[in-house]
């Protein structure tokens, strides 16, 4: 079986028409589930992110300015798993020349532009785990500065209500429970924003792992 009919067969590529043995155009065949429409970004304005903890993946790639469609590491990787799926087994090599066969059949694709997308994408994401480290760090002094603060106003009233009448023993009692909660609530901030960096660390670099996977799949180093 060659290249094209396994291309039809297993419905990565359509063919609308043919006649007798000529070669396919750019008419005759389309990418499946990779046109420009079916790829564009939501045309919804996103919702207002603060800090690079609550950013996704397209945020990123959206303030990196990299776009969804033909010719990314995205497109690319969708139509790999494509053709994976319906063919279990097959060795990476013959994945290869299946997509550079259909890259050949329609010239809008250009593989050195879905390579460049996919190291403009690891740029952005190694760049973004440092934002993530700044902003956790960001987000624990700022959690540690209020309970300073807290604390500091809170000793000096406390040593003021031991100079006062009795009466004033729970005003005071109230004023160190206030203290304490301050710290519970620095620590649980503090320990809140290491998990969401992890978690969010470990996510990237799962992406990053993977468009590495896609250049190595093309043999870049």
């Amino acid at each position: 079986m060659g290249v094209r009919d396994f291309l039809v067969k297993t419905g990565v590529f359509s063919v609308e028409s043919s006649s007798g043995d000529k070669p396919p155009t750019k008419e005759s065949f389309s990418f499946e589930g990779s046109e420009p429409d079916s790829a564009a970004p939501p045309t919804e304005t996103p919702k207002k992110k603060t800090t690079p903890l609550d950013w996704s993946l397209d945020d990123v790639f959206e303030a990196a300015h990299i776009e969804h469609g033909k010719n990314t590491a995205d497109a690319v990787l969708q139509i790999r798993d494509n053709i994976v799926s319906k063919a279990p087994g097959i060795p990476q090599d013959q994945v290869l020349i299946l997509i550079r066969a259909m890259e050949s059949a329609d010239p809008s694709w250009d593989e050195a532009c879905v390579l460049e997308d996919a190291k403009k994408r690891i740029a952005a994401l190694s760049k973004f785990v440092q934002f993530i480290d700044k902003d956790a760090s960001a987000r624990a002094e700022a959690a540690n500065n209020a309970f300073v603060a807290t604390k500091s106003a809170n000793d000096t009233r406390i040593q003021e209500l031991d100079g006062q009448i009795a009466a004033l023993q729970a005003e005071k009692e109230r004023v160190a429970a206030e203290t304490g909660g301050a710290k519970a609530q620095s620590e649980a901030e503090t320990q809140t924003a290491k998990s969401l960096a992890e978690g969010k660390k470990q996510s990237v670099q799962a992406s990053i792992a993977k468009y590495q996977g896609l250049l190595s799949f093309y043999g870049v180093k």
